[in-house]
């Protein structure tokens, strides 16, 4: 089962994608894909673009309240067209985190054989 998990209280706003076992608690609001007609990972996309942690409360305990989150007015595409759109994104997420850890390594071989220079173990042949 595919759920969305939103922070209530103490993470507010904060949205997860959660494709295994979990065990909510009460500072957590979820939901399930099998109780909507919509796709959770685009609507996973969708509250995550809205910025919830906007809609926190200004009491002692910052908290989320439901109903200002369903006041909130979207327009929804149709399901097919929910599903594409959240494929076409998680396919340039992956495309984005594998560019990042090529740049990760590239700035370590960069560290490492400037660390290299630095102390002399390699040296730069006089032209």
């Amino acid at each position: 089962m595919i759920r969305l998990i939103i922070g209530r209280k103490g993470t507010v706003g904060a949205i997860h994608y959660e494709n295994g076992n979990f065990w909510p608690i009460d500072t957590t609001y979820f939901i399930n894909n099998d109780c909507t007609d919509l796709s959770i990972e685009y609507l996973y996309r969708l509250l995550s673009s809205i910025k919830l942690i906007r809609f926190t409360s200004a009491s002692a305990v910052p908290g989320l309240n439901r109903d200002d989150v369903y006041s909130i007015k979207v327009a929804l595409s149709p399901l097919a067209e929910q599903e594409k759109i959240a494929k076409i994104l998680t396919d340039v997420d992956t495309k984005l985190e594998k560019e990042r850890e090529y740049k990760a390594g590239l700035e370590e071989l960069k560290r490492d054989a400037m660390q290299d220079l630095l102390t002399g173990r390699v040296r730069v042949p006089k032209i």
